[in-house]
């Protein structure tokens, strides 16, 4: 945000989407933004799933959907909340061969 509307002269300001409530990112710790997301998916209207996004290693976007219910299952057991990826996941290339090295089974706990 804060590049393109330097380089571009666009003179924006950034809103932020979080409550007032809610402490900047610099003062929360991990109990804090636990409590933060163990209220809001306690909401009435909670969404149904929770999406996990990340960039690959040869720029392509992956995804893990998590069901709320689950989440909020864990984090109210006090459990870690976690999330499985394939390692052959992380070592494809984009004509879908391996990395030499890397194998396809096994996993990465995020």
């Amino acid at each position: 945000f804060n590049t393109s509307n330097k380089i571009y002269n666009l003179g924006l300001t950034l809103r932020s989407q979080l409550p007032e409530s809610v402490p900047s990112s610099a003062a929360t710790s991990a109990t804090g933004e636990t409590q933060h997301l163990l209220t809001y998916l306690s909401n009435a209207e909670k969404p149904h799933y929770i999406r996990l996004c990340w960039v690959d290693y040869t720029g392509i976007p992956r995804m893990r959907v998590i069901p709320s219910r689950q989440v909020l299952s864990t984090l109210k057991n006090s459990q870690p909340l976690s999330a499985t990826v394939t390692k052959g996941c992380l070592g494809v290339l984009q004509n879908d061969v391996l990395i030499p090295g890397v194998g396809a089974v096994g996993e990465f706990r995020l």
